[in-house]
């Protein structure tokens, strides 16, 4: 039986994909669980459009990404905090960086940043940001005493 997905379905396939399977296994899982309805020229056109508009969402996405990443490569982001000599009272993490990039206009996940310890001292460290498609690029941490 030929179905359209309404939604990824994994070891089957993506929303919109048009796919011939078993029959028992598309009205007893696909169809009853509104995973996917029958592929009628209405549903299979209804799809098309589904996938031209996911495109144009990610071209969208990916300039909007694009941007971002134009706008804080090789930015530095400085941090005061509390110490006692060299060492920090607690560290700077993640949160901190994206809470402080947040406060100078950039929007970025905690997922995106790079950071493999939470850094204990006063210094600078370079810290990578990854994006989604690949994109990666670079920024400077300066932490400085308060």
């Amino acid at each position: 039986m030929k179905v359209v997905l309404k939604q990824n379905v994994e070891n089957v396939g993506n929303a919109g994909e048009v796919k011939d399977v078993a029959d028992g296994f598309a009205r007893n899982f696909l169809i009853s669980n509104k995973l996917a309805e029958p592929a009628t020229k209405n549903n299979v056109s209804k799809a098309a459009d589904l996938i031209e508009q996911r495109k144009e969402q990610e071209k969208e996405n990916l300039k909007s990404i694009q941007r971002t990443a134009k706008k804080i490569d090789g930015k530095e982001i400085i941090i005061k905090v509390k110490t006692e000599g060299n060492k920090l009272f607690g560290s700077v993490s993640k949160s901190k960086i994206v809470e402080k990039m947040k406060e100078d206009g950039t929007e970025i996940s905690e997922s995106s940043i790079e950071l493999t310890q939470p850094i204990k001292e006063i210094g600078e460290y370079p810290v990578k940001v990854n994006f989604n498609h690949g994109i990666e690029v670079g920024i400077k941490v300066i932490i400085e005493k308060e």
